[in-house]
């Protein structure tokens, strides 16, 4: 590496906590009491009464601007910017409106100038392999797995089935950590 790190930061629930404001808003549509921790599995349609038309709230117009950072974010990434060299790249899957996970980053300072940001919107979502860097921080199991990097786990409820894999439950242990 160099001593320079390129962390490749995937965006939901991981830096902005989807998972509140998208359970949220089922729950109030559908009559549910459908918590975070219920999901166990990536399918989270399988937990909800409607199925895979959960997804459809992703293509709200303006989802994100109900979205909020997940806790300790904003100082979990300007930690990565304290090792000599490091870049930031952030990487997601958008089913709804291009920009709008891009806006929300800007607004709480997680993107600032001189970051990458790379949108995927393909229906199987994008291949983070492709992307040059040297560290992974993932949810997602199948990223995770799939990883050619050093792939950190972001502990989520959905995640946990994944065994022998580097992880971190939060921010703050992230840190703790790499101090």
């Amino acid at each position: 590496m160099n001593g320079a790190i390129t962390w490749l930061l995937d965006v939901d629930d991981t830096v902005l906590d989807l998972s509140k404001t998208w359970l949220k808003w089922y729950n109030h549509d559908y009559d549910d009491d459908l918590t975070k921790e219920e999901i166990k599995t990536w399918a989270i349609g399988d937990y909800t009464k409607i199925g895979n038309k959960f997804y459809d709230y992703l293509k709200y117009k303006n989802l994100y601007d109900h979205v909020d950072p997940v806790e300790n974010a904003l100082e979990g990434v300007n930690f990565l910017r304290t090792f000599p060299k490091s870049k930031i790249v952030y990487c997601t899957h958008v089913m709804g409106h291009p920009g709008q996970k891009y806006d929300a980053l800007r607004q709480f300072g997680l993107l600032l100038d001189g970051d990458g940001y790379f949108e995927g919107f393909s229906e199987s979502g994008i291949d983070k392999n492709f992307i040059n860097a040297d560290v992974l921080i993932d949810d997602g199991p199948k990223h995770i797995l799939k990883s050619n990097k050093i792939a950190m786990c972001f502990t989520q409820p959905w995640n946990m089935s994944l065994e022998g894999q580097f992880r971190v439950r939060n921010w703050i242990e992230f840190m703790e950590i790499f101090k």
